[in-house]
């Protein structure tokens, strides 16, 4: 789901849906929201503390501890590399996770094993 404010739906519009089909996998794009303020990080938080079947892209999110504290709290599999490309620049975006205060483990899964496993899970 396209996420971020203002023209894109919010963390807990899509924190509503994702509720609404369990059995189904959500991921949500520009961490789930786009919002300086702080405000957009704390609804997605609601909404993935909702909703296990709602994970996130890292595309956008301009703080690393938001991103950090993502994969603390919810797990490294619930969080997603994405280049956002050609809206982002590719080279700032895959750094965001390459340089997050996480495992190698958890580096791994958010940079290539989380898509792996959402969007190939026959594999």
């Amino acid at each position: 789901m396209a996420a971020g404010y203002p023209w894109l739906s919010e963390g807990l519009q899509i924190g509503d849906l994702a509720r609404r089909f369990p059995d189904v996998a959500f991921i949500a794009t520009n961490g789930g929201q786009i919002n300086i303020s702080g405000l957009g990080q704390t609804d997605i938080e609601l909404a993935m503390t909702d909703c296990p079947n709602l994970s996130l892209q890292t595309a956008g999110v301009y703080r690393e501890d938001f991103l950090e504290g993502i994969v603390e709290r919810f797990g490294a599999d619930r969080l997603l590399y994405a280049s956002a490309f050609p809206l982002m620049e590719p080279l700032l975006e895959v750094e965001r996770p390459r340089s997050m205060h996480v495992s190698e483990e958890a580096r791994a899964a958010v940079l290539g094993g989380t898509a792996v496993r959402l969007l190939l899970p026959e594999l």
